[in-house]
């Protein structure tokens, strides 16, 4: 079975200061939304993942990882 690939999740729209939310892993089974991308080695999401919390894959720019 073929591993399920990850993904940076960077929102659409961005805040009002102009900065784009990014999806990551915070802590086991918690998703966490953050609005700069200064992030010391996150746990990038698979869509499932994204799904299973109930965000919108479409509603997201998504860029693969490794």
């Amino acid at each position: 079975m073929e591993k399920e690939k990850k993904y940076i999740w960077r929102s659409k729209k961005t805040t009002s200061e102009g900065y784009s939310i990014t999806l990551i892993r915070f802590t086991e089974g918690m998703i966490m939304t953050v609005v700069n991308n200064m992030i010391f080695k996150p746990d990038w999401l698979t869509e499932s993942e994204i799904r299973e919390w109930g965000y919108n894959p479409d509603m997201f720019y998504r860029e693969e990882v490794e």
